[in-house]
């Protein structure tokens, strides 16, 4: 195919892009490339661009997406003519389309039949009884902390505020930094602690710290950090129950569906037997 070939083609493809969001217009399924009876149409071609792509940039992705898709079709033919034993490609793809009616049989009508609702007392179950398997590998903490202008050197009533104050002092604190330049931050939900560093630009901080002192502050880039940890868990500690909730319930969740699926093989296998379709010796 000509470039000049493939340039026509982005205009009208980009035309018929310019219209793609008004559903009363309907697209031509003009034909773009052919192989062996096998088309590309230009809806095909519309579908893979990107909203708002340039001109230029569409043309280098069109040529592209034609090239490759023509090159692939032609490898695919000189492939199945010059294999000769293709008994392990038919046996895969008998299993592959096993698999994958399996699959959607599986996705729709079986797992379709599972409740996925979850109580908290069965996910906190679930958490007590398996306690051990959830220990942390890294420090989590829960946080406040208040930002200013690092120019102003009398700060002690902003520190004495920001340290002596928890979470629940939320409304208070906002109400102190109204109209001040300063602002107030809360982390209410645990946060792995590098994580949260990173927020507020402070170096790395060793966990152990947090056993011996609550508050830190620092200054980055003419901001002056106030930092009060308001609760945290170390390595080795058991992990909080709000971060271990959505692997449980996954697990639970998994557990629904296996025991569904495990129903409905041993249905199977008896009526199978019933009828003569399953022999076991």
């Amino acid at each position: 195919m000509s470039n000049k070939t493939i340039a026509l083609f982005v205009i009208i493809i980009i035309v018929l892009a310019a219209c793609k969001q008004n559903e009363t217009v309907e697209v031509k399924q003009d034909i773009i490339a052919s192989v062996n009876g096998e088309y590309l149409y230009q809806k095909d071609i519309i579908q893979i661009l990107p909203k708002n792509i340039s001109s230029e940039d569409s043309a280098k992705m069109v040529s592209e997406y034609v090239r490759a898709w023509v090159a692939n079709k032609l490898l695919f033919a000189e492939a199945r003519d010059v294999l000769t034993d293709t008994t392990v490609i038919e046996q895969k793809i008998k299993l592959y389309r096993e698999q994958l009616y399996t699959y959607y049989y599986t996705e729709n009508f079986i797992y379709n039949k599972v409740d996925y609702k979850l109580t908290e007392e069965e996910i906190e179950a679930y958490y007590n009884k398996h306690l051990q398997d959830y220990v942390l590998a890294k420090t989590y903490v829960k946080a406040h902390y208040m930002t200013m202008d690092a120019e102003v050197y009398t700060y002690y009533m902003e520190r004495d505020k920001l340290f002596n104050s928890s979470i629940e002092d939320r409304e208070e604190l906002e109400d102190f930094c109204i109209g001040t330049g300063r602002k107030v931050f809360f982390n209410e939900d645990w946060i792995e602690l590098g994580e949260f560093l990173d927020i507020v630009k402070r170096p790395a901080l060793d966990p152990n710290e947090l056993l011996f002192k609550s508050t830190f502050e620092h200054v980055y880039d003419k901001t002056r950090y106030l930092i009060k940890f308001d609760d945290y868990k170390t390595i080795g500690d058991y992990m909080p129950f709000e971060i271990a909730k959505p692997e449980i319930a996954e697990i639970l969740i998994n557990k629904k569906k296996n025991e569904e699926l495990i129903k409905k093989q041993n249905q199977l296998i008896e009526q199978g037997l019933e009828s003569g379709a399953v022999i076991l010796k």
